[in-house]
């Protein structure tokens, strides 16, 4: 069959997130071609595209990617013949190891059937994920505080340090174990799924899926346990408001400047609140750089926050609420709170 090398490369760039780095079950590392579909699984995510190459078997994927992005020419020509799948484009050939029988344990999915409740997912879902993102712990012995939680109309994430909490009305998502109504998708796995953009999500036993107009499809497996409430830290409480200053955009993308880590959601500026100023510094392995600006304020506080996601609330809200313990932006179906000790406890499992 001869195919079209930019399409190839495409189609495996969308399911390539699906390939395990670190093999624990045989071809965890391949690209799986079966039944017309393309499918990756590395235990925690399964990615699955339409596209019929013309046989069926399992090649591994590293060697088959490198190879067609090496290609000079833009038509291949794939054949399977005997546990090797021969591929040319031009005068190039080369000749790939192939496992005729999948073994990859697919079976262990929970797949949704013509049962399963159709979830459509609603405008604004994306972007609710992404700043829910910003809140989720890296690591630790707490699990779910490394998710994004979704329950009924509400996403939220919560790392001890900061909350964000988004309302989607219309949307209505209760997982189908009743004790543990909420969806905990990893971090991890939402940053694969903003690669993408599903429609529609549907609920099993232990995974969610994602489905997108064009038949592409992704499973992730899902965090048990009951989110913690966190009811008692967005609670509506008085307290002085601190009006963010005009600049303060342009503040932090200078302050950012110095902030710059390997992925975005890592980097942080220090805020300070004192004297009628806010100060913003920001300090890495090339210097550091720090700015202020007068603020309508005469309180005292300061938080460390990611300077992107800060820019982001700015255009939300550019006002927070300074309680007791906490700093609060608030705006229609939004809340985010930043707190040194705000503390939530997962609920015992």
């Amino acid at each position: 069959m001869e195919l079209d090398k930019q399409e190839m490369i495409d189609v495996l760039t969308t399911v390539m997130p699906g390939v395990a780095k670190k093999v624990v079950v045989q071809q965890e590392n391949s690209f799986v071609f079966h039944k017309g579909r393309i499918i990756t699984y590395n235990d925690e995510v399964c990615i699955s595209v339409p596209a019929d190459w013309g046989f069926e078997g399992a090649v591994q994927a590293d060697p088959l990617f490198k190879l067609l992005q090496r290609f000079k020419g833009d038509k291949v020509k794939v054949v399977a013949d005997e546990g090797t799948l021969k591929v040319s484009c031009g005068r190039s050939r080369a000749g790939l190891k192939m496992d005729n029988e999948i073994t990859l344990p697919l079976g262990e999915i929970a797949m949704p059937t013509k049962d399963t409740d159709e979830i459509p997912l609603p405008e604004g879902f994306f972007d609710a994920a992404r700043l829910c993102l910003y809140s989720v712990k890296k690591g630790g012995n707490k699990p779910l505080l490394t998710c994004v939680s979704i329950q009924e109309d509400t996403i939220q994430s919560c790392n001890n340090h900061q909350l964000t909490v988004v309302t989607l009305p219309g949307m209505s998502v209760v997982n189908t174990n009743p004790d543990t109504p909420s969806v905990n998708i990893p971090g991890t796995t939402v940053k694969t799924l903003l690669q993408y953009k599903p429609t529609t999500m549907y609920i099993t036993e232990s995974w969610a899926h994602f489905v997108d107009d064009d038949g592409r499809s992704l499973s992730c497996r899902l965090v048990g346990g009951q989110y913690p409430s966190t009811a008692h830290v967005i609670a509506n409480e008085d307290g002085p408001e601190i009006k963010m200053p005009t600049d303060l955009a342009g503040i932090l993308e200078r302050a950012g400047v110095f902030t710059e880590k390997r992925f975005n959601e890592d980097e942080s500026v220090e805020v300070r609140v004192a004297g009628g100023r806010m100060t913003v510094k920001g300090s890495g392995n090339a210097g550091w750089y720090e700015e202020s600006a007068r603020t309508k304020s005469k309180k005292t506080c300061s938080f460390n926050i990611n300077p992107e996601f800060l820019k982001t609330v700015l255009d939300i809200s550019a006002v927070a609420t300074l309680c007791e313990r906490v700093l609060v932006f608030r705006a229609e179906n939004f809340v985010h709170a930043i707190s040194l000790q705000l503390q939530v406890e997962p609920t015992e499992e």
